[in-house]
């Protein structure tokens, strides 16, 4: 019994992080928009629109098939939770599963976005991360430190320039 709970608060663990990287509606049973980065840039050049399309898209199918194969994942989980005997030895390896899951999503989410900056000029990815920024500290409070994705880390930036 202890163990089942432990292995489903690590679960809940895992899921709470994920989603807590995500905006979420100020409504509820509103959707979320996610802006695309051509709303966000401006003067983006036909070959950037298509790079930036091409990219993306193929990020959401890895995405959506790491999701499909995570919410899998979740209900054998939840099979082998619900049973009165001890199933560890099946379910230690579908939470390890789990968790690999989530880390190759967060990658695949990183992956994009360097993408997306290798097609940028320094202008517009200067752009990007202002709104970024911006619709960051609209979703989190302007007492958040703002850090987007892989750039912007203030404490860093400011040990380099101490060296």
């Amino acid at each position: 019994m202890m163990k089942k709970l432990i292995i489903l608060i690590i679960s809940i663990l895992c899921t709470v992080s994920l989603y807590a990287q995500h905006p979420r509606p100020q409504k509820p049973g509103e959707c979320v928009k996610i802006p695309r980065v051509e709303e966000m840039v401006s003067d983006l050049s036909a070959v950037q629109k298509k790079r930036l399309e091409t990219a993306t898209n193929a990020s959401k199918k890895k995405v959506a098939k790491l999701k499909q194969e995570l919410s899998a994942t979740r209900d054998q989980i939840k099979e082998l939770m619900d049973k009165d005997e001890d199933m560890s030895s099946q379910l230690f390896p579908l939470v390890e599963k789990e968790a690999h899951l989530h880390a190759e999503i967060t990658k695949e989410m990183y992956r994009c976005r360097i993408a997306i900056d290798e097609i940028l000029t320094k202008e517009q990815l200067q752009e990007f991360r202002s709104c970024l920024k911006s619709d960051f500290e609209k979703s989190h409070g302007s007492h958040c430190n703002g850090t987007d994705v892989h750039h912007n880390r203030p404490k860093a930036q400011a040990k380099k320039a101490k060296k």
